[in-house]
């Protein structure tokens, strides 16, 4: 809308109502308020003082007609020029087509000058542009004028925040259209700005706004700014908001959920890292800077935090954290090595696990993730190594004589043909035979820490293993349907009796966690240069958190005890450290309250 301050800040106007030989006077109400005058109209009423902001009928009393005065309101009224002989009066309408001014000129010629004719396009146009603008502007924005902050205009996006329609609104006391404020400041705000004209602006401002007939809580951004008429003075404001509830919500629920994970962390006494391969420069939390003896920085350089780790890990930390920033790895970072602090020396075994973020031509972002002191865990699994390793040795020499009892009583039972014993004691061997296999196990745990775990590699099929496991699955366990599907042979370049121990282990997971009378398959196939053996049951299954731990050292899910299942949770991490040493594949897949299914590769010899 083009309001009196506006036009009177439009020099180029004035200048030619100035320069003009005709008589021209400007009104700015229907009252025909006198917003302007040149001298050529001051010297034709006689007058020699300015007769700005009077009205006309009071200012030059006498020498305008009533009549004349009716046709200058019609004019306002309907914004239709008046041309007469001598005169002419011109509406200026605004983008709403209401009169915005009106401007009265007195010569010779009827017709409406054509240099005010091409000013008054030019400033429709004008004001065409600017009322788009006001209307599709992606803030709110709202026209206040006089003492009673009159809604004057308000556009679509001020009143979406506002919670409300243009007819409840318009034309209507600020504080009348938004009763919602009361009790809230902004009502305050305005009075200062209409009183002392100095523009005001809030940040994030909280605001309760209306919404369908109840109050919404909102935060804004906000400007109060005044308007000001031709002498200077203050008849409104000029109102600017901007809608940021979404991101303040969303910045105040980030911060909650890492405020909530700070505390986590804390309390799980985890350290936190943030690794920047583009710069090598790592961050992270207190508790890991004071792991590895580092300052306050915020951000060190790589190498700085490598040096604390053990000479012997350095170079796997290193070799783990290249392969976790290639595209292939899938991003994963998971190890175990020591820390020795560079001020006291002392040892901190620590388990790392982290995420690569990549971009989207493959290249890593950031390598981020959590550090667990595992130091007093592998304390205990240390004590529990050398527990199992003393009482193996110690339970091995009375094995081996109550073995060699027993063959002597079943020589004996056959030369005498009592069958009965001859049964009891063979089954008396298996039973000796699968606690040898315990004890073994144990030996091989100990062995395998010490690094001192031998392999036998020869070459054998297989196939062949499997099919002789079928006799003896068969006679320990007369519980379980046993399906054996050896398949064609398979030639492979391992340790037999270490291979037999993993399938013999994967057997008997399968008929402790499974119901007498279900089935269990055991499959051997060849494929792309390795030979896959496969043992499915029918069991309880495992949850899918307990999967990816299911071949860690001393893991047992939490609830084995309800199925009377026992063990120590090393045989399958056995199974595992066995199958990779071959450089073959180990996993496990399960459906709970379906069954499992465990499998190795191994590769054919050549």
């Amino acid at each position: 809308m083009i309001t009196s301050d506006m036009f009177s800040g439009e020099d180029l106007l004035l200048q030619l109502f100035n320069q003009s030989a005709n008589e021209t006077v400007v009104f700015n109400s229907r009252d025909l308020n006198i917003l302007y005058v040149n001298d050529a109209m001051l010297a034709r009423w006689n007058h020699q003082r300015s007769l700005v902001g009077q009205k006309l009928a009071e200012a030059v009393s006498g020498q305008v007609s009533p009549e004349l005065l009716l046709r200058l309101q019609d004019a306002w009224d309907t914004g239709l020029p008046l041309n007469e002989a001598g005169l002419s009066a011109i509406p200026f309408p605004d983008s709403l087509g209401r009169t915005s001014f009106l401007v009265l000129t007195f010569n010779a010629a009827a017709e409406i000058p054509e240099h005010i004719k091409h000013y008054n396009d030019k400033l429709a146009e004008s004001e065409a542009r600017l009322q788009s603008i006001f209307e599709r502007s992606p803030v709110g924005i709202s026209v206040l004028t006089g003492p009673d902050h009159i809604i004057e205009q308000a556009n679509e996006m001020i009143l979406k925040i506002w919670g409300r329609t243009a007819k409840e609104v318009l034309g209507k006391p600020h504080r009348i259209a938004r009763p919602e404020l009361k009790g809230q400041p902004v009502y305050d705000w305005l009075d200062e700005v209409l009183r002392t004209g100095v523009k005001r602006v809030n940040s994030e401002f909280r605001v309760m706004l209306y919404d369908n007939g109840g109050l919404r809580e909102a935060y804004v951004n906000s400007a109060y700014q005044p308007l000001k008429d031709a002498s200077g003075n203050t008849t409104g404001v000029l109102v600017i908001l901007d809608e940021i509830t979404d991101m303040i919500k969303a910045r105040q629920e980030a911060t909650k959920v890492k405020e909530m994970l700070n505390l986590a962390m804390e309390s799980g006494e985890l350290g936190a890292f943030y690794y920047d391969p583009a710069n090598n420069r790592l961050s992270g939390n207190d508790l890991l800077k004071s792991w590895f003896g580092l300052g306050h920085a915020e951000h060190l350089a790589l190498e700085t935090a490598t040096a604390a780790i053990a000479d012997d890990d350095r170079d796997r930390v290193d070799a783990a954290i290249r392969r976790a920033l290639t595209p292939q790895s899938g991003g994963n970072y998971e190890i175990e090595y020591t820390i020795i602090h560079p001020l006291t020396g002392v040892p901190r075994m620590v388990r790392a696990k982290g995420k690569t973020l990549f971009d989207e031509n493959g290249n890593p972002l950031s390598l981020n993730g959590t550090l667990q002191d595992i130091t007093e865990r592998k304390k205990d699994e240390q004590r529990k190594d050398d527990f199992i390793g003393m009482v193996s040795h110690e339970l091995k020499t009375p094995l081996t004589s109550l073995n060699a009892y027993l063959q002597l009583l079943q020589r004996s039972a056959r030369k005498t043909a009592d069958a009965y014993a001859e049964g009891l004691l063979e089954k008396s061997g298996l039973q000796l035979k699968k606690m040898t296999r315990m004890i073994n196990s144990f030996l091989n745990i100990s062995r395998l820490e010490a690094g001192k775990l031998h392999l036998d590699p020869q070459e054998f099929d297989l196939s062949a293993l499997v099919s002789e496991l079928e006799d003896e699955a068969n006679t320990m366990f007369d519980s379980h349907q046993f399906i054996f599907d050896p398949g064609p042979s398979a030639m492979v370049l391992a340790d037999r009796d270490k291979i037999g121990q993993v399938i013999s282990n994967f057997l008997t997971n399968a008929v402790k966690y499974s119901l007498t009378g279900t089935r269990v398959e055991v499959t051997c196939r060849v494929s792309g240069g390795k030979a896959t053996v496969r043992v499915k049951d029918e069991g309880f299954g495992i949850k899918p958190e307990d999967l990816p731990r299911i071949f860690e050292r001393y893991f047992r899910v939490e609830d084995t005890n309800k199925f009377g299942a026992s063990g120590f949770g090393i045989g399958l991490y056995l199974c595992a450290e066995i199958i990779e040493r071959h450089d073959g594949h180990i996993r496990a897949e399960s459906t709970l309250g379906q069954g499992s299914a465990f499998s190795f590769d191994l590769p054919l010899a050549r």
